[in-house]
C-alpha cells in the first residue's frame, strides 16, 4: 500500500506542475484564463468492519478548474481593433458557420473587410438594416465597409452631461443689474479713450465743365473721446468669481446691447487662475489681468446710442486688483 501512496503522490506532484507550467507558457496568452489543480484523498474500503482506522491509500487528481475572474489590460499592443470585455461575456467568432467563444480581444480586419481573429475566424454581432438601425437578434459576420460614402449632414446632436450636484442652482443667484449693487460684490471704474479721428484735408478738382470744384470737405481732426470701463465682480462660489464689463453702460462689442460681456474665473490651488467663456473678446494674459479685444466704441447721439466714426486704440488691459479694489478677493461673500 505505501507503494501505490508513493506513486499517487509523484503522479499528483507531475499534474500540478504540468499545470502551472502551462499556465506560465500562456502568461503572454490573449484572452488566457489560468487554471488550477484540485486534489482529492483516496481511501480503501475495509473488508471486514467499519474501516474508521483507515489510513488511506493517497491522492488523485479530482479536477482541473479555470479562474474566470477579470483579468488585466495590455495596452502595449496598439491594436486598432483589440477590444476587451469588461464583466462576464464571450466574444463569438465563426469559422464558416461553426461558433466558437473566446475571451481573447486581439482582432483585426482581414483582406475583405471582416474583423477576424489570429485564426481568421469570423467576429459575431448583430446585424444592421438599409437606415444603419441595429437589428437584435439577427447574428451576422461584422464587417466594416470601407467604400466611399455620400456626405450627410449631421441633424441632431445628443449631449449627455454630468453636472455638480454641490454646486449652487442658478436660479438661486442673483440677475446681473448695473444699478443694483446687491448683484455683485466689488467694481473697478477705469477711463479709457477712443482713437479719435485724423483731420482731413480738403481735395479739390475740375468737373465736366472745368469748372473747379471741392471733391472732399475738409474734416477737423477729432480728439480721442473718453469712455467709462467698469468690471463688475460676483462671487458664486469658493474661489470662483464672474467678471462682468461694460464700457459705457454698454456691451463692448455691440453697442445696441446693455448685456454685458461675461467672463468665468476659477482661483487653483496653487494660486494660478482659470477662465471661461467669451474667449474671442475677453483672454486672460496672467493671473491679475485679462485684455478686452475689439472694442467697438460708442457715441450717444440725440439720447440714442451709435456707433462712433472712431476707431478704438487697440487691446484694453482688465485688472483684477487696480490696488484700491481686488476683483477676486477670498474674503468676499458668496453671492446668493
Amino acid at each position: 500500500m505505501s507503494f501505490n501512496v508513493s506513486l499517487s503522490e509523484l503522479h499528483a506532484a507531475h499534474k500540478r506542475l504540468e499545470v502551472a507550467g502551462n499556465n506560465i507558457a500562456n502568461v503572454g496568452t490573449h484572452g488566457f484564463k489560468s487554471s488550477r489543480a484540485e486534489f482529492a484523498a483516496l481511501y480503501l474500503s475495509a473488508q471486514l468492519g467499519n474501516g474508521h482506522n483507515s489510513v488511506g491509500d493517497g491522492v488523485r487528481l479530482a479536477n482541473v478548474s479555470q479562474n474566470f475572474s477579470q483579468g488585466g489590460v495590455d495596452a502595449s499592443s496598439g491594436g486598432v481593433l483589440d477590444m476587451r470585455i469588461q464583466g462576464k461575456g464571450f466574444f463569438v467568432v465563426s469559422d464558416n458557420g461553426a461558433l466558437s467563444y473566446t475571451r481573447a480581444g486581439a482582432f483585426k480586419m482581414d483582406k475583405n473587410d471582416y474583423i477576424v481573429d489570429n485564426e481568421g475566424n469570423r467576429l459575431q454581432g448583430d446585424g444592421v438594416n438599409a437606415k444603419g438601425d441595429v437589428v437584435n437578434g439577427v447574428r451576422t459576420d461584422l464587417k466594416i465597409d470601407t467604400t466611399n460614402m455620400a456626405p450627410k449632414a449631421t441633424t441632431e446632436v445628443i449631449e449627455t452631461m454630468n453636472l455638480d450636484s454641490s454646486q449652487a442652482a442658478l436660479s438661486a443667484l442673483p440677475v446681473f443689474n448695473p444699478d443694483d449693487p446687491s448683484t455683485y460684490s466689488k467694481v473697478i471704474n477705469r477711463t479709457v479713450q477712443d482713437k479719435g479721428i485724423d483731420a482731413v484735408a480738403e481735395v479739390r478738382g475740375k468737373d465736366a465743365q472745368g469748372n473747379e470744384i471741392v471733391l472732399i470737405q475738409a474734416q477737423p481732426a477729432v480728439p480721442p473721446a473718453d469712455h467709462e470701463l467698469k468690471q463688475y465682480f460676483a462671487k458664486t462660489d469658493a474661489n470662483q468669481w464672474v467678471m462682468y464689463t461694460l464700457v459705457d453702460g454698454r456691451n463692448p462689442v455691440d453697442h445696441s446691447a446693455t448685456t454685458p460681456l461675461k467672463v468665468m474665473i476659477t482661483k487653483n490651488p496653487d494660486g494660478s487662475l482659470s477662465s471661461a467663456g467669451e474667449g474671442e473678446h475677453i483672454k486672460k494674459t496672467g493671473d491679475t489681468e485679462f485684455t478686452l479685444n475689439g472694442w467697438k466704441p460708442a457715441q450717444q447721439l440725440n439720447g440714442l446710442w451709435a456707433a462712433s466714426p472712431a476707431a478704438n486704440d487697440g487691446s484694453i488691459m482688465l485688472s483684477l486688483d487696480d490696488g484700491a479694489v481686488n476683483g477676486v478677493d477670498e474674503g468676499d461673500v458668496v453671492m446668493g
